[in-house]
C-alpha cells in the first residue's frame, strides 16, 4: 500500500507575524510542520502499521510539501514521526501560489509518484494554520479526479475478514 500525505511548512502559531509585499514574510526558524497535517500523517502511519506484516514492508507512506527549501522543516518533522519517504517542489515560480495552483502542483507529485506503482490513497489535513483556507483538500481530490472524505474526526483501522487489506 502507498499512502502520499501533503504536508505544509506553515509559521509557528506563536510567532510573529507580518507582510512583505502582499505575501506572509515567513522566517525559517519559525516554520513548522501544520499541525492538521500532522494528524494525516499520523493516520497513514496507523494505516500501514495496521497490515499485516508482509504487507507492512511493501508498503510506504511519502509525505509531500512545495515552497522554498525552508518547506524541508515539514518534510523533517514527517521523517520524525516516520515516514518512508519525502518529495520538496521547489522552484520559484510557484512562490506565493494560491490554493488553485497549490492542488495542480500536489496533484502533478502524486501522478508523478504514481508512476512508481499504485498510489492507494492520498491524505491531508482539513487545512493550513497560515491561511484556514480549506480548499486545497477538495481541489486536489477534484484534480486527481478521486472522492473525497471531509472532516474525518475518527480513524479506525480493522483487520480485514475477507484476507485483503483493512478497511481505513
Amino acid at each position: 500500500m502507498r499512502i502520499v500525505v501533503a504536508v505544509k511548512n506553515v509559521p509557528d502559531i506563536q510567532s510573529d507575524r507580518a507582510f512583505v509585499e502582499g505575501r506572509v514574510d515567513r522566517v525559517p526558524e519559525d516554520g513548522t510542520l501544520n499541525e492538521l497535517d500532522e494528524n494525516a500523517l499520523e493516520a497513514a502511519l496507523r494505516i500501514v502499521e495496521a497490515l499485516p506484516e508482509d504487507e507492512r514492508a511493501q508498503s510506504e507512506v511519502v509525505a509531500v510539501t512545495m515552497g522554498d527549501e525552508d518547506a524541508e522543516g515539514a518534510l523533517k518533522k514527517a521523517f520524525q514521526l516516520g515516514v518512508d519517504r519525502g518529495v520538496l517542489v521547489c522552484d520559484e515560480a510557484l512562490a506565493g501560489s494560491d490554493y488553485f495552483a497549490t492542488a495542480r502542483v500536489l496533484a502533478a507529485t502524486v501522478r508523478a509518484i504514481e508512476e512508481e506503482g499504485q498510489v492507494d490513497l492520498v491524505l491531508t489535513g482539513m487545512a493550513a494554520l497560515d491561511g484556514l483556507g480549506s480548499v486545497v483538500p477538495a481541489l486536489l481530490a477534484a484534480e486527481l479526479d478521486l472522492p473525497q472524505l471531509t472532516l474525518a474526526g475518527e480513524l479506525v483501522v480493522e483487520p480485514a475478514t475477507d484476507g485483503g487489506a483493512p478497511p481505513a
